[in-house]
């Protein structure tokens, strides 16, 4: 697919992009043999294996909060640049944006380990798909306040800074989410962020020496969820990922000015 702007930036701002296969209920991925065969079946190109205990919360109202403990496979390049994690309830790929280069090598990670889950378990079942990228605009001096990120940001994103003109805004941030089909949407949220990253300690290519600064956030997932139950094996992963990419590039372009085109171009 094409769109205006189309282009490949020396210096992209992209911080991460994640595919992920959430999964139905499958009691064989509860099982940490199953989960170091998946790891054999990888190291290959994942040679360092880690066995992580994860806790998620549920909170619901007027009631104590629900723990789940989910254990995961992780395993990783030895330059830490990308990661796969195999759990109870999905299956991600996550690559650094200073590694990403092209999509279709990022693709073919994804649909490596897809095909090893599914030369394990036979029956794992998908209940969506989704593909995120989030880009971090970093510019030489951030502006003070919100308006000052209009000579990189499209000012359609801006807009809602004016609304109260008796005083500068100080944060702007908003989301929308888009219906592209019955079973595909795609999520965009955007706005001013202030820290290191997006990048979180938990994944090996965090970096907790980066500087501290005022940035843009453009963040876009893009998803495909079955109407049907349909099975891992019986899916071709490559082209779902790159149907599900194609909207991802057109509300970037869409997102940035020409002055940031140009920075990005080093």
């Amino acid at each position: 697919m094409t769109y205006a702007n189309r282009e490949v930036f020396a210096r992209a701002p992209l911080a991460i992009v994640t595919a992920e296969i959430r999964l139905n209920y499958e009691p064989r991925l509860n099982d940490a043999a199953t989960r170091d065969q998946f790891a054999e079946k990888i190291r290959q190109h994942f040679p360092v294996l880690e066995n992580q205990t994860l806790n998620n919360f549920t909170i619901q109202d007027g009631a104590a909060p629900q723990v789940e403990t989910i254990h995961q496979i992780r395993a990783t390049t030895l330059n830490k640049s990308v990661t796969t994690a195999l759990n109870q309830t999905s299956l991600s790929v996550s690559m650094s944006g200073a590694t990403y280069g092209e999509f279709q090598s990022f693709a073919e990670l994804v649909e490596l380990a897809a095909h090893a889950l599914s030369e394990i378990v036979d029956s794992v079942v998908v209940q969506r798909v989704g593909l995120r990228f989030i880009d971090e605009v970093r510019v030489p001096s951030p502006p003070d306040h919100s308006d000052g990120w209009e000579p990189w940001i499209n000012q359609a994103l801006l807009a809602p800074v004016e609304a109260y003109g008796m005083a500068r805004a100080d944060m702007v941030r908003g989301n929308v989410v888009y219906e592209a089909s019955e079973e595909r949407r795609i999520a965009f949220s955007w706005g001013e962020f202030v820290g290191a990253g997006v990048v979180g300690p938990d994944l090996p290519f965090h970096r907790p020496d980066t500087e501290q600064t005022k940035m843009f956030l453009l963040d876009v997932d893009s998803a495909w969820e079955p109407a049907d139950f349909v099975l891992l094996q019986n899916e071709d992963i490559r082209n779902i990922l790159t149907m599900l990419h194609d909207p991802i590039g057109e509300i970037f372009q869409w997102s940035i000015t020409d002055a940031a085109r140009e920075l990005f171009r080093g």
